[in-house]
């Protein structure tokens, strides 16, 4: 299986505040949204065997948090990972030469991101059926390329051509 190197590593962490800001200002979030709705980036490396797979780019899974863990009152009992899969990225990227690793990263994070936002705000459910996830996905593939494109109108083009395989 193939692993995100150091430097793979360092992008991720990077989009992840370009794409934090990004649909933080989008959805026009209050300053304390993110303290109650609480998510971790994992890559694959730091993953569990039931947090891996070959379907997705990533995938968001959701955890009960111990009590101790919350730093205010009004924190949800809930933690969303997004767990980022190095080998399906990394594969997607050598087979589609038109999308750097660069702009993948940018869209999946940003694209989870989308979808935090949505359940933490009664949009969508977290636990939607299978019938209605086809459609949520396109939704949030939408919502994800017009949050790019402001950011970076090329990426945004770019990826307009694909539907990525993103959960």
């Amino acid at each position: 299986m193939k692993y995100f190197q150091e430097q793979e590593i360092e992008l991720v962490e990077y989009y992840e505040k370009v794409a934090h800001e990004l649909v933080h200002n989008y959805f026009k979030l209050s300053n304390s949204y993110w303290q109650k709705h609480i998510y971790e980036i994992v890559t694959l490396r730091n993953l569990e065997n039931i947090e891996i797979t070959n379907h997705a780019l990533a995938q968001i899974l959701k955890y009960n948090r111990p009590l101790y863990t919350k730093k205010f009152a009004n924190q949800l009992d809930t933690i969303f990972r997004i767990c980022i899969q190095d080998h399906m990225i990394l594969d997607t990227v050598d087979i589609n030469k038109e999308i750097t690793l660069k702009s993948l990263l940018l869209y999946i994070i940003t694209h989870e991101l989308v979808h935090l936002v949505r359940f933490g705000n009664f949009m969508e459910l977290f636990e939607t059926p299978a019938a209605k996830r086809e459609k949520e996905e396109k939704a949030v593939h939408e919502i994800s390329l017009n949050i790019i494109s402001k950011f970076d109108s090329d990426i945004g083009q770019r990826l307009e051509k694909c539907y990525l395989p993103v959960c």
